[in-house]
């Protein structure tokens, strides 16, 4: 049983479309044509003006039912995907209480959006924006509505190759994803609004509990990754990783919680340990008083390739 704020939710957005919901469409489209549903839900689009008109022109008529019914028929069928999608979502993570109600505001935006997702990636993205919302009301923002609004599937094929490598910071290691990603499709989702190209990062390997190995002084640094998931690179005292990530904008950093994918240790791991990490560990990220951070319940993970010279 669906909690009320979804059913609601779900309710509004199966039964708009002019209150013409797509059981009643189906048999429309089967021959079955309502006239008078038709042009109040025309009506209420266009005016009373412009319907006049319509209705004193039999054969402009005719082309306004059927262009305008198939117009509502495909986007309500793109809102009851989007239902679907995020009623098996909820079904697999089921809601710890009984959720919150999105905001009118946001969910005519939504709608709007909405009816135009043809491709499964958009309504699986979209199913995944309104089910965080129904979980945290006000947690999407208006310009990650826009910013999901304006992609293409290419485009959005493309996130969902980059977020398993993104942090909760904004930083995504780019190099650690593969197949790497083109030049041409890194620009792709800078037009996208997704990230900013190119910032420096150095990771210095000198914070406090090192060991030794082969007579060597160890040192090692903790990042966090998500939530309180964090990662430590061990190596060589004072040793300076640098490393070029991609920022992510805030619409990214709003996928990157609501998609929830996995992070690919695997893969940092290998880059780490390509740029003179000896190894690295796996572990839960702990925030210490005066901005100093700790990974507890550590759990090793050895290079998977040649060290770097």
């Amino acid at each position: 049983m669906l909690q009320i704020p979804a059913g609601k939710v779900f309710s509004r957005l199966i039964g708009s479309a002019g209150n013409i919901p797509i059981a009643w469409m189906d048999r429309i489209s089967q021959g079955y044509r309502d006239d008078t549903a038709v042009i109040s839900s025309f009506k209420e689009r266009v005016g009373d003006e412009v319907t006049a008109m319509t209705l004193d022109d039999p054969n402009f008529m005719k082309h306004v039912k059927n262009g305008f019914i198939a117009k509502l028929y495909r986007h309500q069928a793109n809102k009851e995907a989007i239902v679907i999608k995020a009623v098996e979502d909820l079904q697999d993570n089921p809601l710890i209480d009984d959720g919150s109600e999105p905001s009118d505001d946001f969910m005519n935006k939504f709608e709007r959006y909405a009816e135009d997702a043809s491709s499964d990636d958009l309504r699986q993205l979209y199913a995944k924006l309104l089910v965080g919302e129904i979980r945290n009301a006000g947690s999407i923002s208006p310009a990650t509505l826009h910013f999901v609004s304006m992609l293409e599937p290419d485009t959005t094929q493309l996130i969902n190759r980059v977020l398993p490598h993104a942090t909760l910071q904004g930083y995504v290691y780019k190099d650690a994803i593969k197949p790497p990603l083109s030049v041409a499709e890194e620009i792709l989702l800078v037009i996208a609004g997704f990230w900013v190209l190119n910032m420096n990062v150095d990771h210095q390997l000198n914070t406090k509990n090192g060991g030794r190995e082969h007579g060597s002084l160890l040192k090692q640094t903790i990042l966090p990754l998500r939530d309180e998931l964090g990662f430590m690179i061990h190596g060589a005292a004072n040793k300076i990783i640098s490393v070029q990530v991609h920022v992510m904008s805030r619409a990214g950093i709003d996928l990157l919680k609501i998609i929830n994918q996995d992070f690919d240790v695997n893969s940092l791991v290998e880059f780490f340990c390509k740029k003179g990490a000896t190894t690295c560990s796996l572990g839960k990220f702990v925030r210490q008083p005066n901005d100093e951070y700790s990974l507890e319940n550590r759990r090793e993970i050895p290079c998977p390739v040649p060290l770097a010279a």
